[in-house]
């Protein structure tokens, strides 16, 4: 007997194409909120222009795992709520076709799926947060000029260093007519000059802002105001710090090391993960009975309820994470038994569905 009959087929291809869809949304919404923060950066001078859609394009990648099991069980209520509007659902159930057969149809699609989201969740987001951090550190301490935007305050090193340029000669890669505050030498400093470069040390590589012709004005407490001119003055532009595996965030390790700490936010940041694919089962199956329309009830009408169910879930998730990060919720039951809330409210469905189908018959008059 074929694996996939007719029925699977079916249901798998309506609802792939409905999953596609949901997923084209989301991610278009993502990736323009994303845009749109990042071009903020850039028009402060505070990213390069040519890492946006970097950037933009790993966020998505990012979030990728988290998107699909809310997806797949608004893509499987899709369906099965226009097949019940329909009657397709009525004619199934005529020809012998219940409940079990067509959460086994759903669950060959959520086997694969539940496996490629557990490859997103445990290999793709750690490399897309630490390639993410890596571009951001290698931008910090690039101190290019071409980052300084002209006629803008560009800020550096959480406020040390404050560089505001009229304007930049495209032809010399010059800044002209600066005016600069700089608190990295000790005391705080106003530097006013025409022009400025970009010097590296060939020996250490470190990056240099050289300015030329003009005057600096350095407060020094109690010896009061110093003064003076210059040809050229150069400081040394600060460089962020290397990027430590200890200070990298959660999302970002490998999931091995995690599996080897026995550091509680590590095994916290674990078991989030493993809620992913676990959550692609439990909606599958919770998706099934809430799809089902009653009598008198209109199209999609549980459809708020589910929306509902979702984000009750999502900030359950992080607030397990929580607990089980500090201690709250004992190791042994870790996040195991968010999954299990949702078996549980697809139980309490079938229940009340069962019931009111009972209640509807006893109401029909013979």
């Amino acid at each position: 007997m074929d694996v996939f009959s007719v029925i699977d087929r079916l249901l798998f291809r309506e609802t792939m194409k409905t999953l596609l869809v949901i997923l084209s949304v989301l991610a278009l919404v993502l990736v323009a909120t994303t845009m749109v923060k990042l071009l903020g950066k850039v028009a402060v001078g505070g990213l390069a222009q040519d890492l946006v859609l970097i950037l933009a394009g790993l966020e998505l990648v990012k979030v990728l795992g988290m998107l699909l099991p809310p997806a797949f069980f608004f893509s499987i209520l899709w369906v099965l709520g226009r097949m019940y509007r329909d009657s397709e659902m009525v004619a199934l159930q005529a020809a012998g076709v219940g409940a079990w057969r067509i959460f086994r149809a759903f669950m060959l699609s959520a086997v694969p799926l539940a496996l490629f989201v557990t490859w997103l969740v445990f290999e793709v987001l750690p490399w897309a947060k630490l390639y993410s951090e890596q571009i951001k550190l290698a931008e910090e301490k690039s101190g290019e000029l071409s980052l300084i935007r002209a006629g803008h305050f560009n800020e550096f090193s959480q406020g040390d260093l404050v560089i505001y340029a009229e304007r930049l000669d495209k032809e010399s890669g010059q800044l002209r007519n600066l005016f600069v505050q700089e608190r990295l030498s000790g005391h705080p400093g106003l530097i006013s000059a025409l022009g400025a470069r970009q010097y590296v040390d060939p020996q250490s590589g470190r990056r240099y802002v050289v300015m030329t012709q003009g005057h600096r004005f350095e407060d020094r407490g109690e010896q009061g105001m110093a003064l003076g001119d210059f040809d050229e003055y150069g400081f040394l532009v600060p460089e962020a710090p290397p990027l430590d595996a200890d200070i990298l965030p959660l999302s970002a390790r490998d999931a091995r090391d995690l599996l080897e700490s026995s550091d509680p936010r590590d095994r916290a940041e674990l078991q989030y993960r493993l809620t992913f694919p676990l959550a692609i089962f439990a909606f599958t199956l919770l998706s099934i009975p809430l799809s089902r329309s009653l009598p008198r009830q209109g199209l999609m009408g549980r459809f708020g309820l589910a929306v509902l169910i979702y984000f009750i879930f999502m900030n359950l998730q992080r607030v397990a994470e929580r607990w089980l990060s500090e201690g709250v919720t004992p190791a042994w039951l870790g996040m195991w038994w968010l999954p299990g809330l949702l078996v549980v409210a697809a139980l309490l469905v079938m229940w009340w569905d069962r019931w009111a189908f009972r209640r509807a018959l006893r109401g029909t008059p013979a």
